[in-house]
C-alpha cells in the first residue's frame, strides 16, 4: 500500500495533507508539556510543506499556543482542540464552535474529585474542553475510576452543545461543535484536490476519516478498529512513509 500512496502522490499536482500530532506525528509522554517535536520531525513536516502543490494541516486536539509555538518555523495550516480553532498558512485564527465556558466549574470539580483519588491522573483545561488525563496512573485502577468517571459525566451532561469523548487514556468533554471531519472541509472546498491522505490515531479521528472522499488514502496509527484504509503500527512508521513521500 506505500508504494500505492508514493505512485499517487509523485502523480499528483494539488495534495492535501491532514495529520493529527500525538500518538501520530509523535509518540505520546507522561503528559502533553512532555512531548516536543525533534528537529528532526520540524524538517520532515518542512519538506512536505514546502513541495510545491502541496498543502499541509496539522489538525490536533492541542490548543492554539501549543501548535503555533511547535510548528512556528513550519509554513502549515493548523486545526486546534479537534477542529474548533482554524488557521491558514500566514492567517489568523478562526473559531467554528461554540466558546461558551459556563459549564466548565462543575465539570472540572468532577474531574477533579476524581483526579484526587488516583494518583498520577490530572486535569487539563483547554479553551473549549476540559481533559482527564491518566497516563501515569496505574493501568488496572485507572481503566476503572476511568469508567466510573464517564459515567457520572453523562448524569451531568444536560447540554447538548457538550460532548463526552474517550480517548488514548483521557477523558474529554468538549464543544460539541468539535469535529475533524467538518473542520477539514474549510480545506477540502478550497480546490479540486487529486490527492488527499489523512493520519490519526485516535477515535476523533475516526470523524475525519469518514468525512473524506472515497479515494483519499486514510491512514490509522496502532491499534482498534478504523474506518481507515490503511494502517501503521506507530508515529515512527507514519514518520518513515511520510518521508517516502
Amino acid at each position: 500500500m506505500g508504494a500505492n500512496i508514493v505512485n499517487a502522490y509523485e502523480q499528483a499536482k494539488r495534495r492535501l495533507l491532514l495529520i493529527d500530532y500525538d500518538g501520530t506525528l509523535i509518540e505520546f509522554a507522561a503528559t502533553p508539556d512532555a512531548v516536543h517535536a525533534s528537529a528532526q520531525l520540524i524538517e520532515l513536516i518542512k519538506r512536505l510543506a514546502t513541495q510545491p502543490g502541496n498543502t499541509v494541516v496539522i489538525i490536533s486536539g492541542r490548543d492554539r499556543q501549543t501548535l503555533e509555538h511547535t510548528f512556528s518555523s513550519v509554513p502549515v495550516s493548523l486545526a486546534a482542540e479537534h477542529g474548533c480553532f482554524l488557521k491558514d498558512v500566514n492567517g489568523t485564527w478562526l473559531s467554528v464552535c461554540d466558546t461558551d465556558q459556563s459549564w466548565k466549574p462543575a465539570i472540572r470539580e468532577t474531574m477533579h474529585a476524581h483526579a484526587l483519588t488516583l494518583p498520577g491522573a490530572f486535569v487539563e483545561e483547554k479553551t473549549v474542553s476540559l481533559v482527564w488525563h491518566y497516563r501515569q496512573a496505574a493501568t488496572v485502577t485507572a481503566k476503572k475510576m476511568a469508567r466510573r468517571l464517564a459515567t457520572h459525566l453523562k448524569s451531568q451532561l444536560h447540554n447538548p452543545q457538550l460532548r463526552l469523548m474517550s480517548g488514548h487514556k483521557i477523558i474529554e468533554v468538549c464543544s460539541a461543535d468539535t469535529n475533524k471531519g467538518e473542520a477539514a472541509q474549510h480545506w477540502l472546498k478550497e480546490t479540486d484536490w487529486d490527492f488527499i491522505l489523512a493520519a490519526g490515531d485516535d477515535t476523533t479521528d475516526e470523524d475525519l476519516f469518514t468525512a473524506l472522499p472515497e479515494d483519499a488514502f486514510t491512514v490509522k496509527v496502532g491499534r482498534g478498529h478504523s474506518a481507515a484504509k490503511i494502517r501503521v503500527s506507530n508515529p515512527m512508521a507514519l514518520r518513515a512513509l511520510l518521508g517516502e513521500l
